[in-house]
């Protein structure tokens, strides 16, 4: 006969759920997005309609109806990537980038593709990865150049946020 396992209720942590809020740190025409998993957090456009998370709870994407479209993801830094190196893995395969800028622990980019423009930002530590990923019509460029810029300074990394699940 086996022995019954024993598990006690201070050992297991619930799961918590990703959370949208009404009003985002800009204002009452923003939405608040923060991941329970990995912590990050960003402020979208009402206007974007949130798709359902992902399995695996580590990303969401946002779209609204002129084709923009918003992802945000977590996860681990398995390979011990750093920031400079990806930065230049960005770079060498963006070589016509029509901005890019790093900090002490983020880097952006941004560029266009056949489909239109895209925006990305990257925050990277030696525990944690976070990316965002703001793509739109060519058309839209002109239009999306201040909301990149406001949605991406709302981008917060998780290890900044005391309230992730760990």
């Amino acid at each position: 006969m086996m022995a019954a396992a024993t598990v006690t209720v201070s050992s297991i942590r619930p799961v918590l759920a990703d959370s949208i809020s009404e009003t985002g740190s800009q204002g009452s025409g923003y939405q608040h997005y923060v991941n329970s998993r990995f912590g990050f957090s960003i402020d979208v456009p009402k206007s974007f309609k949130a798709n359902p998370p992902a399995e695996e709870r580590n990303a969401r994407s946002f779209f609204d109806r002129r084709n923009d479209s918003v992802v945000v993801w977590g996860d681990y830094n398995f390979t011990g990537e750093t920031l400079l190196s990806a930065y230049r893995e960005a770079l060498r395969q963006h070589p016509y980038a029509t901005y890019k800028a790093h900090g002490k622990n983020w880097y952006v980019i941004a560029y266009r593709e056949t489909r239109g423009g895209v925006y990305e930002k990257y925050f990277i530590n030696d525990q944690y990865k976070n990316g965002l990923i703001i793509r739109y019509p060519a058309s839209r460029t002109k239009a999306m150049k201040p909301l990149c810029t406001s949605i991406a300074k709302s981008f917060k990394p998780g290890w900044t946020n005391p309230d992730r699940e760990e």
